[in-house]
């Protein structure tokens, strides 16, 4: 067969009889009509490969038990048909599409109430010829609850930006109050209340023992978020570390999931295992890809295996755009439950899962490095916020203000609403602080009673299957519009609502788990053991899955939805008349 290689086409099918389906080829527009067993192998096709490869994949999943001659004359009408397509199409030369590599780059730190941290996050910066070159603005965004706290951050970082050439920005309790103000006066024209950007900036007055992180965000996103702006937590110090053999050039696409994991029972052993990269310009890779056009060169080292349907498509329609630039963690644990360290056993070419002492202290100490060994551009609706840098001139939601899991959410509506951008993730790991406080996984796990944040991640995965426009912003206007109606709800229909929204997320991790379980015909034990456990609480232990939400938080989703909805004009009216940040 040709050594040429192929992908197929993004296709969507509806029933047309009882064998056939009407199949929609989106990269051509064209539409066909197929047997739906026919169509059901396409279906397992992905990667821009040889036809070759794509008959291995066939193979693998013929379960007519089908003769080879007949699978390769499958892949040739699919050539023919145009539902396998050349990879020249995603190389030839395209319209050049919107700018959105204006400007430099700015950094800002999310912080609140960690002094110590805040100052070693600066330190790591100032400090350091990328940063100190380019003289990279720096902006400080202080939520911290406590004045003491918050006038000890204010004056480390007034210390420090003495020694610092550039822009070095504090953003606290008192800017944040004259900003609100003035941004409610100038939204008030629309019709916008002030209470709607206190919800936004603050977070909802009834939240009291959540985590304000969103709300912080927020007033990041609106005061300097118009350019391309890395943002970052206050525990990730710039000191760059990767995996051994890492390397810089070259590009593999990946259909989505988490980035290379391996887990540490020890600080020693992450410490022998993680490599410096000691002359790895994070700031200018991050400058060099974020915003640019996603574009494939026939001379370029792309690994194109994994390259999915829907960004192929993008790619060949010429509107495909890195938006956002992420870089991994080497570090202390960034997740909140340990079944997080059993389930990633399928994705890690980790060995701690054949050692039961490894595995203990690993489960106990979180020690982890996050992050792959190539740049990698990937598709799937997940993004992590501890060291994010994004497009400002994207449609960018607000962040739900309030409780963990705020970045997944911004995430997962961030790329549903802009369908062309993907991510770049960077071979590279800031360290992370494993001093900070982190979890504690020794005892129950924390989100088998969802929260305000964790239950807001699954309403929001039910909202985004269900998008219609084609536009960014139609679709930001749907989720704001699905979030009302559905706090609309009388009370009852409402908590009928979450309950069914929560039991597809049970269900589908039991089933995962089960998968897992087969996979490895439950072996060893110890780690299977955990994973039943982790099952059976699922099944059977969690008596109320609502009981983790507080009263409030049927009012606080009303007011998201209507946040969305006025979030585009509230974004339009916080930037300066001459298009730059507030604070510079």
């Amino acid at each position: 067969m040709m050594k040429e290689r192929f992908y197929p086409a993004d296709c969507a099918a509806f029933p047309a009889g009882r064998e056939e389906v009407l199949v929609r080829n989106r990269n051509s527009c064209e539409t066909l009509i197929l047997p739906a067993a026919q169509y059901g192998f396409f279906r397992f096709l992905t990667g821009c490969v040889s036809l070759d490869a794509h008959l291995e994949t066939l193979v693998q999943a013929n379960r007519y038990g089908l003769a080879l001659d007949v699978l390769r004359r499958l892949l040739t009408g699919w050539v023919k048909s145009g539902l396998l397509r050349p990879e020249a199409l995603l190389s030839a030369e395209k319209k050049s599409s919107k700018d959105h590599k204006r400007g430099g780059l700015s950094a800002a730190v999310i912080t609140a109430d960690r002094p110590e941290s805040l100052k070693k996050w600066l330190e790591s910066r100032i400090r350091h010829q990328d940063f100190l070159g380019p003289r990279i603005p720096l902006y400080v965004f202080d939520g911290s609850g406590n004045p003491d706290t918050a006038k000890r951050n204010r004056k480390i970082t007034a210390d420090l930006g003495k020694d610092y050439p550039g822009p070095l920005i504090y953003f606290g309790e008192e800017e944040k109050r004259l900003f609100c103000d003035s941004l409610a006066a100038a939204c008030s024209l629309d019709g916008i209340s002030p209470q709607l950007l206190d919800f936004a900036l603050y977070g909802p007055a009834d939240g009291a023992g959540f985590v304000r992180t969103g709300a912080n965000r927020n007033t990041a996103l609106l005061a300097v978020g118009g350019g391309r702006t890395w943002y970052s937590d206050d525990d990730l110090y710039y000191r760059i570390l990767s995996h051994p053999g890492a390397v810089r050039e070259g590009r593999r696409f990946d259909a989505g999931g988490y980035s290379q994991l391996k887990f540490f029972a020890s600080l020693t052993e992450l410490r022998d295992y993680a490599v410096a990269l000691e002359d790895y310009d994070l700031p200018g890779e991050i400058m060099s890809n974020l915003g640019r056009s996603l574009e494939i060169h026939e001379a370029a080292d792309e690994d194109l295996t994994a390259l999915s349907p829907e960004t192929a498509r993008v790619i060949e329609g010429g509107e495909a755009l890195i938006g956002a630039v992420s870089t991994g963690y080497c570090g202390a644990r960034w997740f909140t439950d340990s079944f997080f360290i059993d389930s990633q056993r399928y994705f890690s070419d980790d060995d701690i899962y054949l050692h039961k002492s490894r595995y203990s202290a690993s489960v106990l100490s979180g020690l982890n490095i996050h992050t792959p060994r190539m740049p990698v551009v990937r598709d799937g609706l997940n993004l992590q916020g501890g060291s994010l840098a994004l497009v400002g001139t994207l449609e960018l939601p607000a962040w739900f203000p309030l409780d963990r899991q705020e970045d997944s959410c911004f995430g997962m509506l961030f790329l549903a609403c802009n369908r062309q951008v993907r991510t770049m993730y960077l071979p590279a790991a800031l360290y992370h602080d494993p001093e900070v406080d982190k979890p504690d996984l020794s005892g129950t796990d924390r989100d088998l009673l969802p929260g305000p944040g964790r239950m807001n991640h699954i309403i929001l995965g039910d909202i985004v299957r269900q998008f219609v426009s084609e536009s960014a912003e139609g679709r930001l206007q749907e989720a704001a519009q699905k979030y009302n109606r559905t706090a609309s709800l009388g009370q009852a229909s409402f908590r009928e609502y979450l309950r069914a929204q929560y039991t597809k997320y049970s269900d589908s991790r039991i089933e995962f788990i089960e998968r897992l379980l087969d996979i490895y015909n439950a072996e060893p034990g110890w780690w299977a053991e955990s994973l039943a456990s982790y099952r059976d609480t699922l099944t059977s232990d969690i008596k109320d899955p609502l009981a983790g939400l507080p009263g409030g938080y049927q009012e606080w989703l009303k007011l998201y939805g209507e946040l969305l909805e006025a979030w585009p004009v509230i974004r339009e009216r916080a930037a300066s008349p001459a298009g730059e940040n507030q604070l510079c």
